[in-house]
């Protein structure tokens, strides 16, 4: 996927223009199948295209942002740890032993984790609806597209 991520939304956005384009210049010069049997497989695989970005921004990428989000929070509490420093909150009594401590901060960690890790997914939205999602809309709207040009042509 790392030559995904540097396509971005920006390698998308020139084949639906191409494909708009496309379907243009054939309504103008009376293309048999009309605009739709060339803009719908080019929608459907910008749509296609849309939906692995946001599949890899809004649910793929999610785990590795959080763990790179947390790493200094992990050393930090790492080193209050080896220090005799650590404790949950002051309502809670210290640690008795250092191993007593590293589980309170390993479980505290995991607990950070998979709070941000819910919270980080979907984030990235158009018009309040997840990227994917909308690359599934691009997709089905391409594929009827397409199956319109068919039955115009039939």
């Amino acid at each position: 996927m790392i030559i995904w991520r540097g396509w971005g939304i920006l390698g998308v956005l020139p084949l639906m223009a191409f494909g708009l384009g496309v379907a243009l210049w054939t309504e103008a010069f009376g293309f048999s199948g009309g605009p739709w049997l060339v803009s719908g497989p080019l929608a459907a695989l910008a749509g296609a295209g849309v939906y692995l970005l946001g599949r890899e921004l809004n649910v793929r990428g999610v785990p590795a942002k959080a763990h790179q989000m947390l790493a200094a929070r992990r050393a930090e509490r790492q080193h209050l740890v080896a220090s005799g420093q650590f404790r949950l909150s002051p309502q809670h009594p210290a640690p008795r032993s250092l191993q007593e401590a590293q589980s309170q901060a390993d479980e505290l960690h995991q607990h950070e984790q998979a709070y941000l890790s819910q919270n980080l997914r979907n984030r990235h939205t158009f018009f309040f609806i997840p990227v994917q999602y909308v690359g599934l809309i691009t997709a089905g709207i391409g594929v009827v597209m397409a199956l319109f040009g068919v039955v115009e042509n039939w």
